[in-house]
């Protein structure tokens, strides 16, 4: 059962938050009393010692209407409009599609609808983009993609991404490419271009093509700020990802904040030419033959890059808090660069399948990038049982799957010696 939230008024207003322990932990340094809303999956986040309020939370994605009767019902069951904070693609588009129900009950900000929706098209963004005069790979809408003709002016290595990765990284294109979590797929000639191409098209219809910016994972960085209104990001940071898995196209895995002008001035740029508002992350790449940096993708939702902020100096989910409320706003200055964020258990599947085979570190080499203070995706020192949990978790699941492949390879030997 899940606990319900005390209706006692607390110093600050309450921010409930569809996320996780990236975004929790902020919230709990700033002293903001949260509710965390937990799908299955989540459940073992219980556990933390951070965690005091939770209620059980259906998947916005399969379960909208039931999702908005929860986000309904704790609100009601508060004194006053608590902050809502969203962290995923599927509870950014709920709270859109449900914006005015919810603006009722919670305090949140967020651009208007064409612009979100926009943002979540990769299509309706690269011609967004293009209207706006923001700098984005050349790009080409798979339906138009019949043959490595229809882009050839792109030139090689040719990228492949999906309008969405529901049911991608199960994909026939993403099994080709090497399985793992790929965001995207990457074909170096025509002949892995059409391959992928037809894969690609027997699983979605929703893609597109674009050439690719020269440059590793560590040339992708990204502009981090709340937004007002009016354009005018409150805070900001700046991020530059050293690791992913995998190591192309995958998800970040070990993290650093950087300086850099270039790129808090092609963020500003951007948040002003498209009216954006609220949370916004902005990612980059940064061309290595000609320095230009090009825009990839804006999410409008929070995310884990937030805890590493807030520990450098930068903490957006105290500063929405603080806008959202109308409370006074915390000094923000210049920000760290030496703390680094780790996913302890996806940096090392990195290292072991995809840097240390590429020569692109050793043993000695990696160890040595680990040095840096850091905080951790799941862990903390403080409270180690999430990471525990969710190791437990992993390997019942790992276990599972190992019986079910005995048990079916068994039956199979069972029907060819019966046949015989």
């Amino acid at each position: 059962m899940a606990r319900h939230p005390t209706l006692k008024t607390p110093q600050r207003a309450r921010a409930v938050l569809a996320g996780d322990l990236d975004l929790l932990r902020p919230l709990h340094a700033a002293g903001v009393p949260t509710i965390l809303l937990l799908r299955k999956r989540q459940r073992f986040l219980r556990h933390s010692r951070i965690v005091s309020d939770w209620v059980d939370f259906p998947d916005p994605a399969t379960e909208a209407d039931k999702a908005v009767e929860v986000l309904v019902d704790v609100a009601r069951g508060l004194n006053e409009r608590p902050v809502l904070y969203y962290a995923d693609d599927a509870m950014l588009s709920l709270v859109r599609r449900h914006r005015a129900k919810l603006e009722s009950r919670y305090r949140f900000l967020m651009p208007a609808d064409d612009i979100v929706l926009a943002c979540g098209d990769k299509l309706r963004f690269a011609a967004l983009a293009e209207r706006a005069s923001i700098p984005v790979p050349r790009t080409a809408p798979g339906e138009r993609v019949r043959s490595a003709d229809d882009v050839a002016a792109f030139g090689y290595p040719l990228v492949i991404k999906p309008g969405s990765h529901i049911g991608w990284f199960a994909s026939e294109a993403v099994e080709i490419a090497g399985g793992k979590s790929r965001k995207i797929v990457v074909a170096n000639d025509r002949q892995a271009f059409e391959t992928l191409l037809a894969a690609t098209r027997r699983s979605t219809d929703d893609f597109i093509v674009q050439e690719f910016i020269p440059g590793g994972e560590d040339q992708v960085y990204s502009f981090h700020a709340f937004v007002r209104p009016d354009g005018a990001p409150v805070a900001s940071f700046v991020g530059r990802k050293i690791r992913t898995y995998p190591a192309l196209g995958g998800e970040s895995s070990y993290i650093t904040l950087v300086r850099d002008f270039a790129i808090e001035k092609l963020g500003r740029e951007t948040v002003r030419k498209l009216n954006l508002s609220g949370p916004v992350k902005i990612d980059f790449k940064r061309d290595l033959r000609t320095r230009r940096d090009y825009v990839l993708e804006i999410n409008l939702r929070h995310n884990l890059w937030h805890q590493l902020g807030a520990v450098c100096g930068v903490n957006l989910m105290l500063i929405a808090h603080e806008f959202l409320t109308g409370a006074p706003a915390s000094f923000v200055g210049d920000y760290r660069t030496d703390v680094r964020w780790l996913d302890i258990y996806g940096d090392l599947r990195a290292f072991l399948g995809d840097y240390r085979p590429a020569k692109i570190y050793t043993w000695k080499t990696y160890l040595a990038s680990l040095k840096a203070p850091k905080v951790y995706h799941l862990f903390a020192w403080k409270d180690p049982l999430p990471l525990l949990l969710a190791a437990l978790n992993f390997t019942k699941a790992a276990a599972a799957k190992l019986l079910r492949r005995i048990l079916a390879r068994l039956r199979r030997e069972r029907r060819c010696s019966d046949s015989q």
